[in-house]
């Protein structure tokens, strides 16, 4: 019997506005078939993104959100994404001495990196956000054959009360009882 593990991946290499370009053609082509998307990325209702499976913003209507966490633009539904299942959040511990109060000696700074990824078996997900005065719906799917999700959210409704999710580290303060310790030199 034969057996082969995979050992490789095959990507292409192309510019980013190239890229958005064809991302928003293939949207409004849809809008344009016999009704199969009712509505278009076009309409101000809502807002479309593509985003990768870290969360991060690969297109988006606004092009300074291109690169940016997706938590950082849409917080309320990525705190939702996250309660739901679709991204899970992994933190990872950093540890390092920096000088504070501008002294010389060294002490331990350790920090937690969050992280995001998203829950592969999960093809296509809605949800609703109860905000102050309104209900926020969105819809995420993930695009065949790739690493990437088409994020659809309902503009109709401010949700900004809930913040944003960052990815900023979180120091690390651990409380320690201070106990005193006494040499003995005389022997």
């Amino acid at each position: 019997m034969f057996c082969s593990n995979i050992s490789s991946a095959v990507g292409i290499q192309m510019k980013l506005e190239f890229f958005q370009r064809k991302f928003w053609t293939a949207s409004r082509q849809c809008a344009a078939l016999d009704g199969k998307c009712s509505i278009s990325c076009d309409n101000d209702e809502i807002s479309c993104y593509l985003i990768d499976n870290n969360g991060f913003i690969i297109v988006a209507e606004d092009l300074s959100l291109t690169g940016v966490f997706f938590g950082e633009a849409e917080g309320a539904v990525m705190s939702k994404l996250v309660s739901m299942g679709s991204f899970k959040s992994l933190n990872h511990k950093f540890n390092d001495f920096s000088q504070r109060g501008g002294k010389t000696m060294l002490v331990p700074c350790d920090k937690e990196y969050p992280a995001f990824v998203s829950e592969r078996t999960i093809k296509e997900t809605v949800g609703n956000i109860d905000c102050e005065s309104c209900v926020k719906s969105f819809v995420i799917q993930q695009i065949p054959s790739s690493n990437l999700f088409m994020v659809v959210i309902d503009n109709t409704c401010d949700c900004s009360d809930f913040g944003p999710v960052t990815m900023d580290p979180i120091e690390i303060m651990y409380i320690l009882n201070k106990k005193t310790v006494f040499l003995d030199k005389s022997s």
